[in-house]
């Protein structure tokens, strides 16, 4: 599971949605399945109706060598 969750970061298959005090992040395996996890860490628990919905939303790229 990890080896596959590495080959997935390094090939860009990476999403995160960003609220306040929260993270969102999900990684799509070779094969087509997700694996994802949530993180809250914030000094006011506010409740956020459909965060991942409005949230600031990032799609990593595939990490490519330095050309030498």
């Amino acid at each position: 599971m990890l080896e596959g969750i590495v080959r997935s970061v390094v090939a860009g298959r990476v999403e995160e949605v960003h609220a306040p005090g929260r993270s969102h992040v999900t990684v799509t395996l070779a094969d087509g399945s997700r694996s994802s996890e949530t993180g809250y860490e914030s000094c006011l628990p506010l409740p956020l109706p459909f965060w991942r919905r409005w949230s600031r939303r990032t799609i990593y790229s595939a990490y490519l060598p330095p050309l030498e």
